[in-house]
């Protein structure tokens, strides 16, 4: 879908919150729009510059090449990313969504994948400092565009460049589409959810984001006892990304194409970035969420949250049990530098007993414990079956023996003729 030129009327409600100083006064009208013209055409003059370097770079000698990128990246960050204005004005504001317009105007209108991430990448990466704070509130108003507009193409840089920045970037970014689809105007929450069918890596890599956001931390960790959790918008989106697809969990490394892996096998820095599927997250979550703190909002309420906490977890046993296409890609080494990593390794198994060992001690109701317990040894269960938990028998045993028991831990830990035990009696 090409992206044409935008009116702020036909925003959706983020974006146009995003530029609420779009309203203008007759007498400030005409100047105003004389001034959009000209900027509109700067910037697609910038854009067109780009294009024409990248597409042409092949024939240029190495040398030239990068002292040409580097003229031509001070160019783009003082022409499009330097603000006119030492305070915000309408003007301002509205040069950002036109800004953001564009930018996904010509993302939408480039067919060559390598020259748009290229022009997408030089625009928005986070390597060097000029400008950081401005290029990456740009890409917010961009991707929520996208998000609005339904630009693939877009959404599909997007998701390369969640996966081959820092941490600190990727979160940042994806609070932000969170506040703009789910607190400012949730009702607009319905166009995310269908970003299933429009970018399914954006929607993978943005999931990992969000299990990486809400961690749901061990209260006997946390002094202050502020605990993290989804919100109920947030989780419903999710859960629906999930149950409606769960093989999209493994969507980015299944189809790892000939860019992705370029940029990924030179780019990306494992121990500093997002992880490639967000399974090991949502096991996390599923495990954790029955001790979320009951808040009863318009927005929230306990029953409704209980529901899309099972839809999620049906969802995730889904997924693992439609892994083992991710498996034979994962065996084939594409994922190159990080050729050990693992969907949910026993690393990731042991961390989450820790957590629930800790919730068990914190929390009051048994119900809570027993029903995460009881999660944790369904997902457990398909997980060694599917060979993503790679753990022997005598291996989740003993990993598992601190745990209070449940029935269906004792089947899965050591089989329906167990005789239950003194924790099993107590539970029951």
């Amino acid at each position: 879908m090409d992206a044409e030129t935008i009116h702020c009327e036909s925003l959706s409600p983020p974006c146009v919150n995003r530029c609420f100083s779009c309203q203008k006064s007759e007498s400030s009208t005409m100047s105003t729009q004389m001034n959009q013209r000209n900027f509109n055409s700067t910037v697609q003059e910038t854009l067109k510059r780009l294009d024409i370097f990248f597409v042409s770079q092949s024939t240029l000698a190495a040398s030239n090449m990068y002292a040409d990128k580097d003229a031509l990246i001070a160019h783009v960050d003082q022409v499009l990313f330097t603000p006119k204005e030492t305070k915000k004005s309408k003007n301002s504001h509205l040069n950002e969504l036109d800004l953001a317009n564009e930018i996904c105007t010509f993302c939408s209108r480039q067919k060559t994948e390598y020259v748009r991430y290229c022009v997408f990448d030089t625009l928005f990466s986070m390597t060097r400092s000029t400008a950081k704070d401005y290029r990456r509130q740009i890409l917010v108003i961009s991707t929520s565009l996208a998000i609005a507009l339904k630009l693939s193409a877009v959404l599909e840089c997007a998701a390369l460049w969640l996966a081959t920045t820092t941490k600190e970037h990727a979160i940042y970014v994806a609070s932000q589409l969170e506040e703009d689809f789910c607190s400012v105007m949730p009702e607009s929450s319905a166009e995310v959810k269908l970003c299933n069918t429009i970018c399914e890596k954006f929607c993978c890599m943005l999931m990992t984001v969000y299990c990486t956001k809400y961690t749901m931390k061990d209260p006997s960790n946390d002094v202050n006892k502020v605990v993290s959790y989804p919100s109920q918008i947030l989780l419903d989106i999710i859960q629906h990304w999930v149950s409606q697809n769960p093989k999209i969990c493994f969507c980015v490394i299944q189809k790892v194409d000939q860019l992705w892996h370029t940029v990924l096998t030179t780019t990306r820095t494992a121990k500093n970035s997002i992880s490639l599927s967000p399974l090991a997250g949502l096991i996390q979550w599923c495990a954790k969420l029955p001790f979320a703190p009951e808040i009863e909002t318009e927005q929230r309420s306990k029953e409704e949250y209980a529901k899309l906490q099972s839809r999620l977890h049906f969802g995730v046993l889904t997924a693992i049990l439609s892994s083992q296409d991710c498996l034979k890609v994962m065996q084939q080494g594409v994922l190159g530098k990080e050729s050990d990593f693992q969907l949910w390794g026993k690393s990731d198994a042991h961390l989450l007993v820790g957590s629930l060992l800790a919730y068990g001690a914190d929390s009051p109701d048994p119900k809570n414990i027993t029903l995460s317990i009881d999660r944790f040894s369904q997902i457990s269960q398909i997980a060694m079956t599917s060979h993503i938990l790679t753990i022997t028998k005598e291996q989740f045993q003993s990993l598992t023996d601190p745990l209070p028991k449940t029935k269906l831990l004792e089947i899965v830990a050591y089989g329906p003729e167990r005789k239950p035990s003194i924790d099993d009696v107590h539970m029951s």
